[in-house]
């Protein structure tokens, strides 16, 4: 009894103007709520930070003349984020409540879609899935301009629609203003304008009045987009060729469809159920919905299929085959659950209670890809943190080699002021071997310290090349996980003079040659030694090398011994049971200061039988002492 009070009060609210009217104010603030959540919790990624310093910080006339071919997005994409910026500034923290803020028109319009398409509730039911979409959630919070594009192709579906419909002059002039706008947000916005005259040809064959309005609108549309679209640059490409994959006709079941409709950040475990559920979905509203009416139909079925396969197309070409381009089709997959799910409530018993349970799984898959997304998700490394960390390396002689060539690093590391040099090796999957061991070994010339960072893309063919270069021709200091990324800090071999004298020779089997000390940091809180060692005579045993911290009885361990650091001959290379002829290696220790108190202490290094413990001696002590130190925390 009282769910039927309840669906009575829903029917009368939804029924009145100012009802839906509410409900729609309501989904929108829902979808900004939403949009605003947690906004900046993430570092900004590449291509957004590329947005900040190309579409925001340069003199738009300069981005115009100079970006369009390497970024290609059209005029008013780099115009809106740099009237933006100007306005309201270019931090970080500023730059994702624009595209946040716009996305929420989209909300409003997916309503005005929903009901000429299918009816008010409908249209209700549309603008709340399209405030909690996850994939356009991601690009809401996303600082490029594909938000901005979906919701003015949104807008502009709505006006065209009540173009074809109603044909007012208002009508007219607003679908023109608002379809160049998302022309001009987005060039795969020509995808959906053909899919819409595909409509208008075959939904309205002969109705001439109804074509002669809208070819009008497409001519004046095309005198517009004329202008900038037919620069013969942007014709040939400019030689742009994509960050995507190329056509994989699968993978449009498989990736397009689930994340479209439920974003990327599913788990594993239910990516299957998702698929099949979009496809089923999928499928089966545009198949019910050509039973009850075509026309509605060829519209979605069109603005589905038509846009994918220009991609498709495309993709052949240049690597752009991704969902995020027809980022636009989402709202017309929506409805065809909306169909789906409409169709089965309207029948009774079982396949009602079906028609609940498919309403149901679609919330489902959505809850849990926003929780995710929330709470489990990384859109983009730790920039902040990595940077932060890098631009407080002591030392003015530190070359940070960004393998990953990702432009976010770097724009951390100029909001850091950071003093170090850096390089982006390799650059781009073609940059020659030759070209990168040039760059790396002119810089380990002038005595530089190369920090190796982040990951190469594994696809490229040079990824390797920087590591397997420095790992021959320079000295690996120490490895370490810097926020999440891989980082390797190496240094110039010490040159070791043919007369220079041992600085202490261990049991007349190796002697120690040369050797620096960097202290720690707050960010790098280690006793970094370098160490060059002569083997002399192979041993019987294994012998391991020792870096000890000593100075006043340490109560942990009521010894003088304070930290350390243990480990193999050369990092595990060299058996000293097979060294005579190895020739100088090095030696690399870290010892910890983290927990050491104020205090003198004593770095000394040395030698012990890795079977026995049994120390080597130097001028009869087990320990060759290298420096003294005062510490303060």
């Amino acid at each position: 009894m009282r769910s039927k009070k309840t669906t009575s009060k829903f029917s009368a609210l939804t029924a009145s103007p100012r009802g839906r009217l509410a409900l729609l104010v309501l989904a929108v603030l829902f979808g900004f709520a939403l949009r605003l959540f947690q906004l900046n919790e993430m570092s900004l990624r590449g291509d957004e930070t590329f947005t900040v310093m190309h579409w925001m910080r340069e003199p738009l006339s300069q981005t115009l003349a100079e970006i369009r071919t390497i970024d290609p997005q059209p005029p008013l994409a780099y115009a809106t984020y740099f009237v933006y910026g100007q306005i309201m500034g270019t931090q970080e923290n500023i730059v994702r409540f624009l595209p946040a803020l716009l996305n929420t028109i989209g909300i409003a319009a997916a309503y005005g879609v929903g009901k000429r398409i299918m009816g008010a509730r409908a249209g209700l039911a549309l603008a709340v899935m399209v405030a909690a979409a996850p994939h356009i959630l991601w690009h809401a919070q996303d600082a490029r301009n594909y938000s901005l594009w979906s919701a003015a192709s949104l807008l502009s579906l709505w006006l065209a629609l009540r173009l074809i419909q109603r044909g007012n002059r208002i009508d007219f002039i607003m679908y023109i203003i608002a379809a160049a706008a998302a022309c001009y947000l987005y060039y795969l916005e020509l995808f959906f304008v053909a899919a819409l005259n595909v409509h208008v040809v075959f939904a309205f064959w002969r109705q001439w009045q109804v074509w002669r309005r809208w070819f009008s609108a497409q001519i004046i549309l095309g005198v517009l987009l004329a202008v900038w679209f037919l620069q013969p640059d942007l014709l040939t490409g400019g030689g742009y060729g994509g960050t995507a994959g190329q056509l994989d006709p699968v993978r449009y079941i498989t990736w397009f469809l689930p994340e479209l409709l439920f974003g990327n950040t599913l788990p594993a475990s239910l990516s299957l159920l998702a698929t099949l559920f979009a496809l089923a979905a999928t499928v089966g509203g545009l198949g019910l919905l050509w039973r009850s009416n075509w026309r509605n139909a060829l519209l979605l079925t069109a603005s589905i299929v038509i846009p994918a396969a220009l991609l498709g197309i495309v993709s052949t070409r240049i690597n752009v085959f991704v969902p995020r381009y027809i980022l636009a089709a989402v709202p017309f997959l929506m409805l065809c659950v909306i169909v789906v799910v409409s169709w089965l409530w309207n029948k009774r018993g079982v396949v009602r209670a079906l028609g609940v349970l498919t309403a149901a799984s679609y919330m489902g898959f959505v809850c849990v890809s926003l929780f995710v997304y929330y709470l489990d998700y990384t859109k983009s490394p730790l920039w902040r943190e990595l940077s932060s960390t890098l631009a407080t390396l002591p030392g003015e002689d530190i070359v940070i080699v960004n393998s990953s060539a990702d432009v976010a690093l770097s724009f951390y590391l100029n909001e850091q002021q950071s003093r170090h040099e850096e390089l982006y090796l390799p650059a781009n999957p073609r940059q020659p071997a030759d070209e990168i061991t040039a760059i790396l070994a002119d810089r380990l010339a002038d005595h530089q310290r190369l920090l190796l960072v982040t990951s190469a893309n594994p696809d490229w063919p040079n990824a390797a090349v920087p590591d397997a270069f420095l790992s021959e021709s320079a000295a690996l200091l120490w490895t370490r996980q810097i926020a999440g990324q891989p980082a390797r800090m190496y240094a110039p071999l010490l040159s070791v003079d043919a007369q220079t004298l041992p600085l202490a020779s261990f049991g007349n089997v190796v002697a120690l040659m040369e050797y620096d000390i960097t202290p720690p940091t707050a960010s790098d809180p280690f006793y970094t030694i370098v160490s060059v060692w002569q083997p002399l005579l192979n041993t019987q045993r294994p012998l391991t090398y020792f870096a000890h911290l000593t100075g006043s009885t340490n109560p942990a361990t009521g010894t003088p011994l304070w930290a350390q650091d243990d480990g193999p001959p050369a990092d595990g290379r060299l058996l000293s049971t097979a060294w005579e002829d190895a020739g100088l290696f090095y030696q690399v220790f870290e010892i910890p200061s983290a927990a050491l108190p104020s205090g003198t202490y004593q770095i000394v290094v040395g030698l012990y039988d890795t079977e026995t413990g049994e120390r080597l001696t130097t001028e009869g002590a087990d320990a060759h002492p290298l420096t003294t130190i005062d510490f303060t925390p």
